[in-house]
């Protein structure tokens, strides 16, 4: 029997992973559903950095709008860690 390559495989949430935005001194702790407190972040382009516990960090690129908007990073830990930003 082979892989079926359609199937995703399941996803999980990160909990405490360190949320740093690039350039920027403070940083956020996911919680157990793999989320951070709300984080104000002026307009432009951010990089947002991911580092697991235990793990390599991974980044990913954001452009932040006037007003909210929710930021969704899925981070791949295997074999080599990877985050994506995902569409809302």
């Amino acid at each position: 029997m082979g892989v079926d390559p359609s199937r995703q495989p399941p996803t999980y949430p990160v909990e405490s992973a360190t949320v740093k935005i690039k350039g920027e001194e403070d940083s956020y702790e996911t919680d157990m559903d793999g989320r951070t407190r709300t984080v104000v972040i002026l307009p432009g382009q951010k990089a947002i950095i991911v580092r697991p516990s235990g793990a390599d960090p991974c980044n990913v690129d954001v452009v932040s709008k006037e007003g909210s908007q929710t930021v969704t990073v899925l981070v791949e830990m295997s074999p080599k860690i990877k985050c994506t930003l995902q569409p809302q």
